[in-house]
């Protein structure tokens, strides 16, 4: 399980000025979506290939999704949360949150950044 965190993030730029950005991200390298993603497929002790196949999704991407490298856009995304009869807004919203933090992290080891940390309750 992951502990949800509010990030504040300070970035350096070129001219000297200092940006602020706030987000909500998880905690560690791991994707939000994905592990959630897993958690169902896991409750429903369905193999990868097996969830893959009735999606008609290739294994390859599926596992992509699991291990936070890929998204699924939103056509794939409906298929999914109709087949484990979740939410898609909650799919979508796991989702937002771990594209923002790849995008601080992408900004973090661009520029020299600090980051402040806090837990959320």
């Amino acid at each position: 399980m992951f502990n949800i965190l509010n990030l504040t993030i300070y970035v350096k730029t070129k001219k000297g000025k200092t940006k602020i950005g706030k987000i909500m991200t998880t905690q560690g390298n791991g994707s939000l979506f994905g592990s959630y993603l897993r958690k169902l497929r896991g409750k429903k002790k369905l193999k990868l290939n097996a969830v893959a196949l009735d999606l008609k999704i290739d294994p390859t991407l599926l596992s992509k999704y699991e291990g936070g490298s890929r998204f699924p856009k939103k056509e794939k995304l409906d298929r999914i949360a109709t087949y484990f009869r979740v939410s898609k807004n909650e799919m979508a919203r796991k989702i937002s949150i771990d594209k923002q933090k790849t995008h601080y992290e992408r900004l973090a080891s661009k520029n020299e950044t600090k980051i402040k940390e806090t837990k959320t309750s």
